[in-house]
């Protein structure tokens, strides 16, 4: 969004031109004719910004419980960090006296670091964005901040003055996400640069950074909620607490690998109960660890269903218990869940050789019963357990 845009938007008047395309939010079509009537003097492009901030209010209460008010481009909405998952990052920065948020964007971590540190300033070379950092904060009651339009890799020389840095890299280089940590802006050379020179520090990650990725000591932490796997962060410096750690927001609990046994479960044919694990679990490396602590053990290696004899009951576990199960065969399958009536099947997998809906597809259901079935391997054999949720 060009910043003229943005300005429009911040006016009273692009306020007003806002709200009358609020009117019309379910339909933008319909809500582009109306705005290009009433306001036929008002440059086109502004007013398709009026309709995209609607649009992004709209998918932003996913995220802010502002975000009726607050101001978004669909692209920075999309890197925007969950007020939730923001506000338990933001934890480890209470009490700091100056915190830099290099690459604020629209400020959904700065909003979360201004409700706990004296003092913020929020960096990022993009005006608009910037602007709509500074409104939003506003909106959220923070007036601690400053707004600095900067390439934050000018902030070198004085980076050393804040108490801890928090950096956010782009990672939707000419608009198109991407995974790599080198292709990132700023890329993961330069954050690490970046990091080192302040005593404490934090950069957001895409999940699937590896641990090697990173030179600088650091701990990974993984994080969850009801909706999955979130981001991965890296802590420096005086953050550090362990070298990997778990948090399921949803569950409000985290797991440290200093609490873990340095133990491997093992491997079993299933006993009465299957387990589902946190995504972060799986993701962090540690769930062979946390699977020995709590006595379980694997159904196959390499495939992230654990077993045990006894019910486990333990947040960053989903518990089933097993009703029956069967080498996979298509015919045989069909024919038992056919025999049960089965029509609404939920199906979970992983190291299975069918995707969910090809597998329902070829199922052809009639029934007016729900059932679960988890299909995986045992052992190396695809098999179909038939499970109901504890």
């Amino acid at each position: 969004m060009t910043i003229e845009s943005a300005l429009f938007l911040l006016s009273d008047f692009g306020k007003e031109v806002t709200e009358t395309a609020r009117d019309y939010e379910s339909d933008t079509l319909l809500a582009g004719k109306v705005l290009r009537s009433n306001f036929s003097d008002i440059d086109p492009s502004f007013l398709s910004s009026a309709i995209e901030l609607v649009q992004a209010r709209i998918r932003g209460w996913k995220k802010f419980g502002n975000a009726e008010k607050m101001f978004f481009t669909n692209e920075a909405l999309q890197q925007a960090t969950d007020e939730r998952v923001a506000d338990h990052r933001a934890a480890r920065f209470k009490g700091l006296n100056r915190v830099c948020d290099a690459c604020c964007g629209i400020g959904g971590d700065a909003i979360a670091l201004g409700k706990v540190a004296h003092n913020i300033d929020c960096v990022d070379n993009d005006p608009s964005r910037l602007l709509f950092c500074g409104e939003n904060l506003r909106v959220n009651g923070i007036d601690n901040f400053n707004l600095i339009e900067e390439n934050i890799l000018n902030l070198k020389n004085r980076i050393d003055t804040y108490d801890a840095l928090f950096i956010d890299p782009s990672r939707r280089p000419k608009g198109k996400r991407t995974r790599s940590l080198y292709e990132m802006i700023p890329p993961l050379s330069e954050v690490e640069d970046m990091l080192s020179l302040v005593a404490q520090g934090a950069v957001k990650l895409p999940p699937s950074v590896e641990r090697d990725s990173l030179s600088l000591p650091h701990e990974l932490e993984w994080v969850s909620t009801e909706d999955g796997l979130k981001e991965a962060v890296a802590w420096v410096g005086d953050f550090r607490r362990c070298d990997t750690s778990v948090t399921a927001l949803h569950k409000n609990i985290t797991l440290h690998d200093t609490d873990l046994p340095e133990e491997d479960p093992g491997t079993s044919a299933a006993e009465n109960y299957l387990y589902e694990p946190d995504p972060a679990l799986i993701r962090s490396g540690l769930l062979g660890r946390k699977a020995a602590q709590c006595g379980m053990k694997r159904i196959c290696e390499n495939i992230a269903y654990m077993t045990s004899g006894e019910l486990v009951d333990d947040p960053f576990f989903g518990a089933y218990r097993v009703l029956d199960a069967m080498k996979f065969n298509l015919k045989n399958l069909a024919r038992r869940l056919d025999s049960m009536n089965v029509g609404n099947l939920t199906i979970k997998k992983r190291g299975f050789p069918m995707l969910p809906e090809e597998l329902q597809a070829k199922l052809h259901l009639r029934g007016d019963r729900s059932a679960t079935i988890i299909a995986t391997k045992e052992l190396g054999k695809n098999t179909v357990f038939y499970v109901e949720p504890v």
